[in-house]
């Protein structure tokens, strides 16, 4: 039976030590960095009080269809467990740059000019350059880290036929997690009350959604929020009961 010397086990012990440091440090700071973008995203909700806007429920939202997609294995449409955590995680914060478009414009309560259109378009960019600068004082750790959270942030108004923004992306160009988040924040706006209009009924926002299959939309994801239909359904009304 082989035994390991005094110096060995020592050695062995306290690199198991930085190891089990390293690994906490890289947790925290994934902790931390979601709470920083959350604490973004509820400024802009109480900033923007006229708004229903419920961030919880995108990020539950966008968690059952990733999660439902990722059990199918499609091999175009990769997602392992770690990934549909970070939708998940990140999926709340994907407005966090409107926190710097003028105040009055988000909750105007008629149809933006143009030029209020164009201004507020700017806010993934705003966003995901403000993430960016967050990132730098993390340099320890991986560059890839956060690309999840700056992808939504970026990439969630990109349409699947490539008439979205801020880059016009097109099918598989735009990330899977921008597009799963995309469709969450769509359906819960749909849903919710606006300074301009009332909230769509629950069938409405469905049907609605339906006719975006294959334009806003990839149909696979919209294949998939109808399948897993009485999750979201159960969603919708437990968060407007518990509103009551």
């Amino acid at each position: 039976m082989n035994q390991f010397r005094k110096d060995e086990v020592e050695l062995l012990c306290q690199a198991t030590k930085d190891i089990s440091r390293s690994l906490e440090q890289y947790f925290l700071t994934k902790v931390s960095f979601s709470q920083i973008t959350n604490a973004f995203s509820e400024l802009f909700e109480k900033r923007s009080g006229g708004i229903d806007i419920e961030l919880a429920r995108i990020g539950v939202y966008a968690r059952i269809i990733a999660e439902a997609l990722s059990k199918k294995n499609l091999e175009d449409y990769p997602l392992t467990m770690s990934q549909v955590l970070e939708i998940s995680r990140y999926a709340s914060s994907h407005d966090i740059g409107t926190v710097a478009i003028q105040e009055g414009i988000v909750e105007k309560p008629s149809k933006l000019s143009d030029f209020e259109w164009e201004l507020t378009k700017h806010h993934s960019e705003i966003g995901a350059e403000a993430l960016k600068q967050i990132r730098k004082g993390l340099e320890a750790f991986p560059k890839h880290l956060f690309n999840t959270a700056e992808q939504i942030v970026l990439y969630h108004h990109e349409s699947f036929d490539g008439t979205g923004y801020p880059e016009g992306l097109k099918g598989s160009e735009i990330p899977l997690a921008a597009q799963i988040v995309g469709l969450a924040d769509v359906f819960d706006a749909l849903t919710s009350k606006r300074p301009y209009r009332k909230a769509f009924a629950f069938k409405e926002s469905v049907d609605t959604l339906k006719t975006l299959s294959g334009s806003k939309f990839d149909p696979i994801l919209i294949e998939v929020f109808l399948e897993n239909l009485d999750q979201i359904k159960a969603v919708f009304y437990n968060e407007r009961e518990e509103s009551l």
